[in-house]
């Protein structure tokens, strides 16, 4: 090996040894939330197929609706709203953000 690698290799070597010192010893975990989960709808997705009646029984995020069948809704999208679509028989159908 000439001088010049032996340096590179040296150099390079070097600094990964001061990377992994200068790092904290416990790596911090983030969760992220999906794009389209911004209204952590997925929490939910468990009640599809449920009586709507058992969101009674939770504690619903301060932006949801209820929507029932042919029932008007506004048309602003708000991604960290929860809808729950209810169908014909009174299940939960969909749970969505918008």
């Amino acid at each position: 090996m000439t001088l010049g690698g032996f340096i590179k290799v040296s150099l390079t070597t070097g600094a990964c040894i001061v990377l992994v010192a200068c790092q904290d010893e416990q790596a911090t975990v983030v969760e992220t939330i999906p794009d389209n989960d911004k209204c952590v709808a997925s929490e939910f997705a468990k009640f599809i197929g449920q009586s709507e009646d058992v969101l009674t029984t939770v504690d619903l995020p301060k932006r949801h609706r209820i929507i029932q069948p042919n029932s008007a809704v506004t048309a602003d999208y708000i991604e960290t709203r929860v809808n729950f679509l209810i169908d014909k028989s009174g299940l939960i159908e969909d749970v969505k953000c918008y």
